[in-house]
């Protein structure tokens, strides 16, 4: 390899990793395109003039950038899609739990009602002490007379 095949095979690796490929894999496409570039030169009978090796190895470039960001975009559309999902349930439970927070203290004060009304009235019994001053003296609880 000369400087200038060098030259060339360090941009395109540059220009791969600013598109968002990994440095092996562009190193890789980089020389990958210089090679299929030789090759052709090899195969074609006519000489090629570099303009037009350059025009073809810029659409060979440009193909395989579209395709890398073809596949960046279907990544990012589906990561959207899943973002939107995760957002619509975070919704729905921020609602329930709103909602929930509203049914407590409505049955909060119906459980109470309820308590109330399940105990059953209870029947006066004598020894449960309803009694009131009138009914027991003192003089009647206590002897006050000698011993």
């Amino acid at each position: 390899m000369d400087i200038e095949e060098l030259k060339k095979l360090n941009s395109l690796t540059v220009e791969l990793k600013k598109h968002g490929m990994s440095a092996d894999d562009a190193f890789k496409q980089a020389e990958s395109l210089l090679k299929t570039k030789e090759d052709t030169t090899a195969v074609v009978s006519q000489p090629q003039t570099a303009l037009s090796q350059d025009f073809l190895l810029e659409k060979k470039f440009n193909l395989m950038i579209d395709m890398n960001n073809k596949k960046f975009q279907e990544a990012i559309n589906i990561l959207q899609g899943h973002i939107s999902k995760l957002s619509q349930e975070l919704a729905n439970v921020r609602n329930e739990l709103a909602e929930a927070k509203h049914k407590p203290r409505e049955s909060k004060a119906e459980v109470s009602k309820e308590k109330q009304e399940s105990f059953p009235k209870q029947e006066v019994h004598p020894r449960q002490g309803q009694f009131s001053p009138a009914d027991v003296s003192i003089e009647k609880m206590f002897y006050f007379g000698k011993k």
